[in-house]
């Protein structure tokens, strides 16, 4: 579903994948090959939110601009199942994992991981390259080139999944719903 609000309508880049039940609302950009999975909510109704080429933000994952600060995600990022992200800028080729949140005024650096479930509180800062775990998160370790080569594999997935999806999924034939 696509809303506009206050005058601001979602961009929608021709080649990215908007899912049938996710919700985008407002002032909200998707550049060329990103991808919006189901039941996953956009909400630019009070600030700006941009999602990068070839980002894939996941099923249920909650995304807001605030008044304060938009919500800029950069290229190649993946967005976890659940995740929730409010008023804060996540650089190229991050991994925001399940559940995770990054709150307002939050920075995650290029190419880092915000492990499953962690909190990055408001202003935090992770740096480029480092995985971050708990609430608070807090910095654990730098990455490991394959595990900054695997988030590259995952981003092409999803990239190939959104085009495979943008043809329209097909019916399963099972029953009717009653």
């Amino acid at each position: 579903m696509i809303l506009a609000v206050g005058g601001k309508e979602p961009r929608v880049a021709s080649g990215a994948f908007v899912a049938t039940s996710a919700v985008l609302i407002g002032e909200v950009t998707l550049e060329d090959g990103a991808s919006v999975w189901y039941q996953a909510v956009l909400d630019g109704g009070q600030g700006p939110v941009r999602i990068g080429r070839q980002t894939n933000v996941q099923d249920g994952a909650l995304l807001t601009g605030t008044a304060e600060a938009p919500l800029e995600v950069a290229a190649r990022v993946s967005i976890g199942h659940g995740a929730i992200l409010s008023g804060c800028r996540i650089e190229e080729g991050a991994l925001i994992a399940i559940r995770s949140a990054v709150l307002e005024g939050a920075t995650v650096g290029a190419e880092a991981i915000v492990g499953a479930g962690a909190v990055v509180p408001p202003g935090g800062a992770v740096p480029a390259r480092t995985v971050v775990l708990g609430n608070p998160a807090t910095v654990r370790r730098a990455l490991t080139e394959e595990e900054i080569a695997e988030n590259r594999r995952r981003v092409e997935r999803y990239a190939a999944l959104a085009r495979s999806y943008r043809s329209g999924p097909e019916p399963s034939g099972g029953p009717a719903p009653r």
